[in-house]
């Protein structure tokens, strides 16, 4: 499988899932309208039904994780929707330490634990030695947590995961099922 997907900058751990095939998606409504229609077949299936699964998993995962982190992991909580960090990774759910991003693109999706950002504007402060500080906390605790979180992560997405295998000079990267 070759995609090209940017995790979360600065991600200290990166989970790579797929979405299910459009062939096994309509296989599976093909089972569904067969329980009406004994004579269904796979041209009966629209084309239009696979999009909109591919988005119901989506928004599924992204309801998933605040709620599977935050019940294992109280300090979590649900990011606004509108809360991005760069142009492609959604932050679905943070803490006063780390966020956890999403981002997808075709049918491959990246969810990465980095250490939270400040979104908001410094006034100037951005470099003084409290600053410096809070950051490397944030760092050291991410890079603790990052597998305890992984875990969280890979209980709560039934997907199939696949891991990156390396990148092309051009940017492609090249994945595999996870084993």
């Amino acid at each position: 499988m070759g995609r090209s997907i940017l995790p979360a900058p600065g991600a200290v751990e990166v989970l790579y899932f797929a979405l299910p095939d459009a062939d096994d998606v309509k296989a599976s409504w093909l089972e569904y309208l067969r329980e009406d229609d004994p004579e269904a077949t796979l041209d009966d299936v629209s084309d239009d039904i696979v999009e909109q699964d591919h988005e119901h998993v989506y928004s599924d995962l992204i309801d998933r994780l605040p709620e599977a982190l935050s019940e294992r992991y109280p300090s979590f909580y649900a990011e606004d929707e509108s809360t991005w960090s760069g142009r492609e990774n959604r932050v679905v759910a943070t803490n006063g330490m780390a966020d956890v991003l999403v981002t997808q693109y075709g049918d491959l999706i990246a969810v990465s634990i980095a250490a939270r950002s400040d979104r908001r504007t410094h006034g100037g402060w951005a470099d003084t030695d409290w600053w410096r500080h809070e950051e490397t906390l944030r760092e050291g605790w991410t890079k603790r947590m990052a597998k305890h979180l992984a875990g969280v992560i890979r209980e709560a997405v039934y997907l199939e995961e696949y891991g990156k295998l390396g990148t092309f000079s051009d940017g492609t990267s090249v994945y595999a099922k996870a084993a």
